[in-house]
C-alpha cells in the first residue's frame, strides 16, 4: 500500500472508566518518518592494497633514458601495485529518456494507425454490449487501466497499446491478481466487528489512523446486540426503510483508497450499515 506521506505524528492517550490517566502530564507525541536514498555498497568494490616499493638510489627521467639509448622519449603508465580509485561519476546514466522495449509482434505503425488503435481500445473497454475482448480480458484491463491509479487514457493519441506476448501478459495478470487480494482482504476486514475506525491497520492508506489513539485499559469486546447482528440480513420491509433513511442520513466514517474504494459507515439508531 503506497504511503502519502513523508512524516506523520502521533499521540496516546489513557482512558479508564471514562477519564483520562496522568491528564497532568500532558500529551505525549512521537514522530514517524519515511525517507528514501540511494545505497551505493562502496564498502563490497574490492580495492588494491598499495605494496611497499624497493627505494631507488638515483632518480632518472624518461628523457634521459632515451637520450642515453638513442630512441624516443616514452611515457610510462601508471606503476604497478599503486593504489586506485573507484569512479563514481554518474553522468553516464540517462534516465530521461525511456528506453525501448523489444516488440516481436510487429514494427511500430503509422501515427495515424496508432491514433484509431488506441481510440478503439479504450471504447471496447467502456462499452457494455458489442467489446473485441472476451469477458475476462476486459475485465483485465479495466483492472489494469484504473483511472484512480493510471493516468495512460490521458495521453491521447500517444497512447501505445500494451505488449501482447504471453510472458509479459501473464506477469502484469499476476499483479493485478495480487491488488485483488489486498482489495478482498479490506472488505473482509472492514464488514467484521474487529475494525476500529481510529485504527484501521496496516490494510489501509495511513492516512486512515488517527493521529491520536486511546489507549484503553480493556480489551474491546462486542455488545450482546452486535454480536447477534452479525452476518444478519435485514427483511424486504426493514431493507426498504433503511434505504430510505441513509438517502438522507450522514455517514459517520467515509474513507477511500488509493484504487477508488470507498468505505462509508452509517449508524441509524441501534443498526449499524
Amino acid at each position: 500500500v503506497p504511503q502519502l506521506w513523508n512524516e506523520r505524528r502521533h499521540a496516546r492517550i489513557r482512558v479508564r472508566d471514562g477519564r483520562l490517566v496522568d491528564a497532568e502530564r500532558g500529551v505525549s507525541t512521537s514522530t514517524h518518518g519515511v525517507y528514501g536514498g540511494v545505497a551505493f555498497q562502496l564498502e563490497e568494490v574490492p580495492t588494491m592494497q598499495a605494496a611497499r616499493l624497493p627505494r631507488a638510489g638515483a632518480t632518472v627521467t624518461a628523457r634521459q633514458l632515451a637520450l642515453a639509448g638513442g630512441g624516443k622519449a616514452r611515457s610510462f603508465g601508471q606503476i604497478p601495485g599503486a593504489p586506485k580509485g573507484v569512479d563514481l561519476n554518474l553522468d553516464g546514466f540517462d534516465l530521461s529518456a525511456p528506453v525501448p522495449l523489444p516488440r516481436a509482434e510487429q514494427a511500430e505503425a503509422a501515427p495515424e494507425a496508432s491514433a484509431a488503435c488506441a481510440k478503439a481500445f479504450w471504447f471496447s473497454l467502456a462499452c457494455n454490449s458489442g467489446s473485441v475482448f472476451a469477458a475476462d480480458d476486459r475485465r483485465f484491463f479495466k483492472a489494469l487501466f484504473n483511472p484512480h491509479l493510471s493516468d495512460r487514457q490521458q495521453e491521447g493519441q500517444r497512447f501505445a497499446l500494451p505488449q501482447t506476448s504471453f510472458g509479459y501478459i501473464e506477469g502484469l495478470r499476476r499483479l493485478v491478481k495480487k491488488e485483488e487480494d489486498v482489495q478482498e482482504s479490506r472488505k473482509r476486514h472492514f464488514l467484521s466487528k474487529d475494525f476500529l475506525e481510529d485504527q484501521a491497520g496496516s490494510l489501509y492508506p495511513g492516512s486512515w489512523d488517527s493521529s491520536i489513539a486511546i489507549a484503553r485499559e480493556h480489551a474491546r469486546k462486542a455488545s450482546p446486540a452486535a454480536a447477534a447482528r452479525e452476518g444478519w440480513l435485514p427483511s424486504g420491509a426493514t431493507a426498504a426503510h433503511l434505504q430510505s433513511m441513509l438517502k438522507t442520513a450522514a455517514p459517520v466514517f467515509d474513507k477511500c483508497t488509493e484504487d477508488g474504494s470507498r468505505f462509508r459507515i452509517y449508524r441509524l439508531g441501534s443498526f449499524e450499515v
